[in-house]
């Protein structure tokens, strides 16, 4: 039995669904802090809608299959992706390999775009990667000792140009 000891209550409940909305805003922050930070393990992906995909893709008029609007609740996979050249920082033993080729086998030319994935994306799989090749379909012909998960490497002709695209943080287009 509780004891009444005269005194009001001063302090005011918030409904349960502002609490909720609280809650969903922090748990959202926290967790896509932590998958930024790579502290999220591959395969454990946040659930955002596809209007922040569009804008963290930069891309404000892009849906996703299957996303009726853009506040359509949809798991996806924001992959790590890197760059890399033929230089000796990036490819290591492989720089003074001729002719130059992929691990599918493709002859490497000057100009060409591709990237390199994850076992589990089979070679041959085309990726729109926003802001790479002007936004046109890319294969999938090279593998990488680091390239596991939820990580790309796209290709570059010269060592500065992969330098210049750095690491970020997208959402790809899968093409199937």
């Amino acid at each position: 039995m509780s004891k009444n000891t005269g005194k009001t209550n001063t302090t005011t409940t918030r409904p349960k669904e502002k609490t909720a909305a609280y809650f969903l805003i922090i748990t959202g922050i926290i967790a896509f802090s932590a998958f930024a930070a790579g502290l999220i393990p591959s395969g454990r992906q946040p659930i955002i809608t596809a209007a922040a995909v569009a804008e963290v893709n930069n891309a404000p008029g892009l849906l996703l299959e299957g996303a009726a609007a853009s506040t359509d609740r949809v798991a996806v996979p924001v992959f790590k992706i890197t760059a890399y050249c033929p230089c000796a920082k990036c490819c290591g033993k492989w720089t003074n390999v001729y002719p130059r080729r992929t691990a599918s086998g493709h002859r490497i030319r000057p100009g060409d775009k591709f990237c390199a994935a994850d076992k589990s994306i089979p070679f041959g799989t085309m990726i729109i990667i926003p802001g790479y090749n002007d936004g046109l379909p890319v294969p999938v012909l090279d593998r990488g000792g680091a390239i596991t998960g939820d990580r790309l490497d796209v290709y570059f002709d010269s060592h500065k140009e992969a330098v210049q695209w750095g690491t970020q943080y997208l959402v790809p287009n899968f093409k199937i």
